[in-house]
């Protein structure tokens, strides 16, 4: 599990000749990634997923890789927006593995506003 960062959300006051109203900063909070171990057998379609959790803003974009090369270009998605305020996503990749995957390592790219995550 990869995880870094942290969101700051805090009212301000602005202050002008016309009103007093709050106003809130939010920082970025890039997501905790996760891709549970699968073991895929041959022939047979496998379905592998990838998990972003508490990210913000949204989107976040999904990639997914076979030895470094990706095999799926990235989907953006919004996601899902959680009591807490920040968003989940889950990208699925169906494959169907041939003999020429035997030891192939597959891995899910996890990219948010300027932060980019591999795991493997």
């Amino acid at each position: 599990m990869v995880s870094f960062g942290l969101v700051a959300r805090f009212p301000l006051l602005c202050k002008s000749e016309l009103l007093l109203r709050p106003i809130f900063l939010a920082s970025l909070a890039p997501p905790t990634v996760s891709a549970p171990q699968h073991w895929m057998a041959l022939g047979a379609a496998s379905q592998l997923e990838c998990r972003a959790d508490g990210f913000y803003p949204p989107p976040v974009a999904f990639a997914w890789t076979r030895d470094g090369q990706v095999i799926q270009s990235a989907a953006r998605l919004d996601g899902e927006r959680t009591a807490d305020g920040f968003y989940r996503a889950a990208a699925n990749l169906t494959y169907y593995p041939s003999r020429w995957d035997q030891n192939a390592t597959f891995g899910c790219r996890v990219s948010h506003n300027g932060y980019f995550l591999l795991l493997f």
